[in-house]
């Protein structure tokens, strides 16, 4: 038996003032009850009680033993107490890091509805294009496209997408629309500095995989000044649909890209938003 329990053998029989009624709230016998207190006492080496057949009196370190553990384990009872209305009812902060623009386009509606169920939960949005290390940066939840690549995570898949090779029709018109990967390597090609191998582009069509070197004039980390450039004519660039479709159409929409080596597109595993959190947080946070 735990010294934990023995201690809080002891608080219950000075509560209830007896053996007896402390060992039924306990559910152990009354013989059992009696000694474990008597073995508290001799690991303490202090009487804490003073027995007659009548009644139980506290010894003076018994007075002072029972008050501070009678503290301590209503704290402990309160703290179990929080524990299962968390699990029943969030509360506290919840830190979650997100894509930047992927954030802002798909998530600030779905967040809020979430906020509205969870009311009592405090949510710390952090946007970043890079995937932080949830355990060792102190996250709970990451939004995230791309690989998992992390043993200690757990994911769940929201989505896939593809990217695709998009151009403003000012640098095709000048440049020319390439029309195979091969081919990219004489382009201006704008690169995503957060992507696995910045200057690698791997596209597929059908059964067929080329992965290309590129270079460009120009490298961010931000996919929204990718795009930027690419309408101002700066080069290719290489990003996922659901950053594309609505800022890229066929020549001949105005100061909008279009879609470049149309046959062409990435494998979809390779970029997919997912939502993962640590295995150490689960406990709290699932």
């Amino acid at each position: 038996m735990s010294r934990l329990f023995e201690t809080e053998l002891f608080v219950r029989v000075v509560e209830e003032g007896s053996f007896t009624a402390a060992s039924r709230r306990l559910d152990v016998t009354t013989s059992y009850a009696s000694k474990l207190v008597t073995r508290l006492e001799e690991r303490l080496g202090v009487p804490l009680l003073i027995r007659t057949t009548r009644k139980l009196t506290l010894t003076e370190a018994g007075r002072v033993y029972f008050e501070r553990c009678a503290e301590a384990l209503q704290a402990i009872e309160a703290a179990a107490a929080m524990a299962s209305e968390l699990q029943s009812a969030p509360r506290g902060k919840l830190r979650v890091t997100l894509p930047t623009g992927f954030g802002i386009q798909f998530m600030l509606d779905i967040i809020a509805d979430f906020k509205g169920l969870h009311p009592e939960l405090t949510l710390e949005l952090v946007f970043l294009d890079r995937h932080v290390d949830l355990i060792a940066e102190g996250y709970d939840v990451a939004i995230r496209a791309g690989d998992l690549g992390d043993g200690r995570l757990i994911a769940r898949k929201l989505a896939a997408t593809e990217r695709v090779v998009c151009a403003s029709p000012a640098y095709l018109e000048q440049f020319g629309d390439p029309g195979s990967p091969g081919e990219l390597v004489r382009h201006a090609c704008l690169q995503y500095a957060y992507h696995a191998t910045p200057g690698r582009w791997k596209l597929r069509s059908g059964e067929a995989e080329v992965e290309t070197e590129v270079s460009g004039p120009m490298v961010a980390n931000n996919s929204h000044m990718l795009l930027e450039g690419a309408i101002r004519g700066y080069g290719l660039i290489f990003v996922p649909t659901f950053t594309s479709p609505r800022r890229c159409a066929p020549v001949g929409c105005g100061g909008c890209c279009r879609r470049g080596a149309g046959r062409w597109a990435c494998t979809p595993s390779i970029h997919r938003p997912t939502a993962c959190r640590s295995r150490s947080a689960c406990s709290s946070t699932s």
